[in-house]
């Protein structure tokens, strides 16, 4: 066979135009066009529930089951982001071994559990959105009634001690006499400021008599985004004070 015939029994070698052409009138794949299709907030409320669901499975649950065979009635569970640089731990050396990022500020009678959490999806991005705090607060809650606990806050009749306090306030801003401006502009009433007497350390009262105190039957669970003073050990073996977020989960039962 000659090279002409040759070159003739094969298919002609497409030009540069067609080629692109080509791809790009080919149709994507099924599930690519699916995902295309659905609406932006279908795949926020989906990436939301599954990276919750993840968070309690990998480490909220197996915690609070250490949680229970320790025989503690009060947690705090502190989750600091995947991508928080200011915990990485220091190389180990052949003197020492570092020490692990100690919680300042919390009182002594909670037990704080200090998380460090991996992979892309607990990232300080994702977590810190108040839509994704409030759903893994909702599951939280769900999934502790599911398991024959009576949640605080969980009945339409009850009102959680947040929702209390937020009253309180209000109720004794409204009761306060209203302030009259004077002939030169100066405010008249009964009394000059306000002075709130706030004792803190040492001096601070017992957290029995700043919140409601639950009953044998009741689990309290909250959860909150905020700033955590942390101890850490630097490269030359002293300590230091740093400030990291992280989400602060706190589980109490009922005495």
């Amino acid at each position: 066979m000659s090279k002409s015939q040759y070159r003739d029994d094969e298919d002609a070698i497409p030009s540069y135009e067609e080629s692109v052409r080509s791809s790009t009138t080919q149709a994507p794949p099924y599930n690519m066009r699916l995902d295309v299709a659905a609406p932006l907030h279908r795949h926020l409320d989906t990436s939301r529930v599954q990276r919750v669901h993840s968070l309690l499975d990998q480490y909220v649950d197996p915690l609070l089951a250490e949680q229970g065979s320790s025989g503690l009635y009060k947690t705090a569970f502190i989750f600091i982001p995947s991508n928080v640089t200011s915990l990485q731990p220091r190389e180990k050396t052949s003197y020492s071994a570092p020490k692990a990022p100690e919680p300042v500020g919390f009182p002594t009678s909670t037990v704080v559990k200090l998380v460090q959490l991996e992979g892309e999806a607990h990232t300080m991005e994702f977590w810190r959105q108040p839509a994704v705090l409030r759903e893994l607060e909702s599951s939280l809650r769900a999934r502790l009634a599911a398991s024959g606990h009576h949640v605080e806050g969980q009945d339409e009749n009850e009102i959680p001690t947040s929702a209390k306090e937020t009253q309180s306030l209000k109720s004794n801003k409204d009761s306060k006499p209203k302030q009259k401006k004077s002939f030169w502009g100066r405010l008249t009433g009964t009394s000059e400021a306000v002075i709130v007497d706030r004792k803190l350390g040492w001096r601070a009262e017992p957290e029995e008599m700043t919140g409601r105190k639950l009953s044998r039957d009741q689990v309290r669970a909250v959860v909150e985004w905020k700033e955590v003073c942390l101890r850490v050990e630097n490269d030359l073996g002293l300590y230091d004070n740093c400030n990291a977020p992280g989400i602060c989960l706190s589980v109490e039962v009922g005495e």
